[in-house]
C-alpha cells in the first residue's frame, strides 16, 4: 500500500466513476482499477462496489476512506513542513471559490508571479470528501473542520430606465418592482441572491428577461423598460441612460465569507495567501460609503428560500 493508492481510491470515492477518476488522476483506466484490486487483495476485503449506475463505497470502504483522506492530509502537512524549512512559500494551496471568481483568480495569479513555487488546484464546488484549504462563498461553512471570516459586505443596488415611473426617487422598496421586468445575466453569481430577497419581500418575479452578458443589460433596460442588479462596488461606469435606486424594507446586502481548514499545522504559503485575501477586501471594504447604519439589513446566506 502507498500513498499513489490511498489517492487513486479517494479520487474514486470522491468521483463515483473510475472514468471520471483515470481522467482526474491522469491514469489509464485499466491500470487504476489494476490499482484498486491490489489494494483490495493486500486489504483482504472488497472496498467498492461496481454497478451499471456507477461507484459505491461498502461498508469497508466507507470505513477506509475516513482513515485514507486523514493519512493523506498528514502526507500533505509533512510534505508542506519540509518545503517551509526554504525561505520562500511553496507547497499546494486548494481553493474552492465560490464567488468573486474573476477578482479572486486575479489574486491567484498575483501571488503566483510572486510565489512561483506555489501551486494552486481550484475548484468551483466541494465534493464529497474533499477538503480545500480555504472556500470563499456568500455564507460560512458549517462543517466543525472549518472556522469562517467575514472578508466583505456590499449592498446590492437596482438598475432602472430614467423614464420609469420611480424614476425621480433615491430608493425603493423591493415589494415595489414585483411587477418590473426582472434583466438577469445568464450566469451571473447575482441572480441568487436577488430570488432569494424577492422572495424574502413576498413575491416571485414573473417576468424575466436573460441579458447574455454586461454589456447589453442597459440596452435591455432601456427596451424592456425593466430593472436590473449590480452591487455598490461595480455601479461606477454605469452609462448615462440607466439610474440606480437603493433598495429598503430590506436593505440587502452581500456578505463573502472566507472559510479556511483547521489543520495542525498551517504552512507558509496558505498563510501569505490568507494574508493577501484578507487585506484586498479590506481595502475594498474601506472605499465604500457606510449607508444608513440603522436600517435593517439582510445578508444572503442568512435568508432562507
Amino acid at each position: 500500500m502507498d500513498f499513489k493508492q490511498l489517492r487513486y481510491f479517494c479520487v474514486i470515492a470522491q468521483e463515483k466513476s473510475i472514468t471520471k477518476a483515470a481522467e482526474k488522476c491522469y491514469i489509464a483506466q485499466p491500470s487504476l482499477s489494476q490499482s484498486i484490486a491490489n489494494l483490495e487483495k493486500e486489504l483482504g476485503v472488497k472496498l467498492l462496489d461496481r454497478a451499471s449506475r456507477g461507484i459505491s463505497l461498502t461498508q469497508a470502504g466507507e470505513v477506509f476512506y475516513r482513515y485514507a483522506t486523514g493519512v493523506l492530509q498528514e502526507e500533505k502537512q509533512i510534505r508542506q513542513k519540509l518545503l517551509d524549512t526554504d525561505k520562500e512559500p511553496a507547497g499546494e494551496i486548494t481553493l474552492c471559490i465560490g464567488c468573486y471568481a474573476s477578482t479572486v483568480l486575479r489574486l491567484v495569479s498575483e501571488f503566483k508571479k510572486e510565489y512561483p513555487h506555489v501551486a494552486f488546484r481550484l475548484m468551483e464546488k466541494r465534493k464529497t470528501g474533499e477538503k480545500p484549504d480555504f472556500v470563499i462563498a456568500n455564507c460560512r461553512e458549517k462543517e466543525n473542520d472549518y472556522s469562517s471570516e467575514k472578508l466583505y459586505e456590499e449592498r446590492l443596488l437596482a438598475l432602472h430606465a430614467k423614464n420609469h415611473p420611480l424614476a425621480r426617487r433615491k430608493s425603493v422598496r423591493l415589494e415595489e418592482l414585483s411587477g418590473d421586468v426582472f434583466i438577469l445575466r445568464s450566469g451571473d453569481e447575482l441572480n441568487e441572491p436577488v430570488m432569494t430577497y424577492c422572495r424574502a419581500a413576498g413575491f416571485r418575479p414573473e417576468k424575466i428577461q436573460i441579458s447574455p452578458n454586461a454589456e447589453t443589460v442597459a440596452q435591455m433596460i432601456a427596451l424592456f423598460g425593466g430593472v436590473a442588479f449590480v452591487t455598490e462596488g461595480n455601479c461606477e461606469t454605469l452609462p448615462d441612460s440607466v439610474g440606480v435606486w437603493n433598495l429598503t424594507q430590506p436593505d440587502c446586502r452581500r456578505a463573502v465569507y472566507l472559510s479556511s481548514l483547521h489543520n495542525d499545522y498551517e504552512n507558509a504559503a496558505v498563510q501569505a495567501f490568507r494574508s493577501r485575501l484578507e487585506n484586498y477586501f479590506s481595502q475594498k471594504m474601506g472605499k465604500l460609503e457606510i449607508f444608513n447604519p440603522g436600517s435593517k439589513k439582510i445578508y444572503y446566506g442568512q435568508v432562507s428560500g
